[in-house]
């Protein structure tokens, strides 16, 4: 439902959500090859990311959906 609505990522304030959304979305995805997980980011590694810390700082490389693609993309990154 996300992605219809247009979003890029998932955005949480909860720690579980985000551990749980990240790490069962695939289960969750129809079959085919359209169907691609979201970036699933705790909202303080978006903060991390605000104040000047690197992907790696703040944790980046340990989500499952690896959201730096997207964030390049954005030009966050």
């Amino acid at each position: 439902a996300a992605e219809e609505a247009g979003a890029n990522c998932i955005v949480v304030a909860c720690p579980m959500c985000q551990g749980n959304l990240d790490s069962r979305q695939r289960e969750m995805l129809p079959a085919g090859p359209e169907a691609s997980p979201l970036p699933v980011l705790y909202f303080t590694q978006l903060m991390a990311l605000a104040f000047g810390c690197s992907s790696r700082q703040a944790g980046l490389h340990r989500l499952l959906v690896d959201p730096r693609p997207w964030l390049r993309r954005a030009g966050v990154l």
